[in-house]
């Protein structure tokens, strides 16, 4: 079977915590985290229609080939290190918003440490 999932990862802005004092500026990122995930349901085909362990005639069938391949695409998003990758973005991206705006003051970009 072969599909097309989309995943988006980032950080909950929210959650950000920024501490200033004389000579820096920490800025605390919470963990990057999966936002949203789905699978193109247009997109699943299977190699071989004799290997089609569903029913696509049937509702429930559609259904739970879905959610095992969003769960199996969920685990290799995981294992490729999208969470990682969201995690160095955002701290790219809170660099360039506050380069210049610092003052001579230190720049501490740091990701909370999980609970």
């Amino acid at each position: 079977m072969v599909y097309t999932a989309n995943f988006k990862a980032g950080i909950k802005v929210k959650q950000m915590k920024v501490k200033v004092s004389d000579q820096q500026v920490t800025v605390t990122l919470p963990k990057a985290v999966i936002l949203s995930k789905a699978i193109d349901a247009s997109s699943i085909k299977f190699y071989d229609q004799s290997y089609a362990l569903f029913n696509w005639n049937k509702k429930e069938d559609v259904t739970a080939a879905e959610a095992a391949a969003l769960k199996k695409a969920t685990k290799l998003a995981r294992q490729a290190g999208i969470t990682k990758k969201a995690n160095q973005n955002a701290k790219k991206v809170v660099k360039q918003l506050l380069k210049g705006q610092l003052d001579g003051k230190k720049l501490v970009i740091q990701t909370a440490s999980s609970k």
